[in-house]
């Protein structure tokens, strides 16, 4: 029986169990490793905190990913004579515009990168996926977060993410 929990560090993971779920025999090292995060982790960005899920079954380490927390600027697509109004409004009223918001990713990583260990069938892949997605739903409600993300999800490429996401009310925008 597997077990997904949240950590609030990186640290509380080995570095070489983190990149095994990661980079393998084919696509070794990379630049968005546990070192990466760690440092972005340890560079403490304004507005964001970190969170990390990861599936375990027996102590062996299944499937993780990094996400974050951060309030989201509702007007973040709008432009021109609107985003004025908006940007107006949000100094006068600066939560008007903002909502907590619980995002799978990483706010300085290129896509959303979800491990899993060497050579889990794809239907274990889809399970512990769907796991830290709904861990993910119940971390936001206690966090009061009104707004859950993928940030960067790699849906156009990724059949899985396009298996699950959806199971889970998920859209790509």
């Amino acid at each position: 029986m597997s077990e997904t929990t949240t950590l609030d560090s990186i640290e509380a993971i080995e570095p070489s169990q983190w990149n095994g779920l990661f980079f393998d025999d084919e696509a070794p090292g990379g630049s968005e490793d546990w070192s990466y995060l760690r440092a972005i982790e340890r560079a403490g960005l304004p507005g964001f905190r970190f969170v990390y899920f990861v599936v375990r079954e027996g102590g062996r380490l299944l499937a993780a990913a990094p996400a974050f927390f951060t309030d989201y600027r509702l007007d973040t697509t709008v432009s021109g004579a609107l985003k004025r109004i908006t940007e107006a409004t949000a100094r006068l009223l600066p939560r008007l515009l903002r909502i907590p918001m619980l995002a799978l990713g990483s706010p300085v990583t290129e896509d959303c990168r979800i491990g899993f260990a060497p050579g889990i069938a794809e239907a274990q892949r889809a399970s512990c996926l769907d796991a830290m997605l709904e861990k993910m739903e119940h971390v936001a409600v206690r966090e009061h977060c009104g707004m859950l993300a993928i940030k960067d999800a790699p849906v156009a490429r990724d059949r899985l993410c396009r298996r699950v996401f959806p199971k889970r009310g998920l859209r790509a925008l």
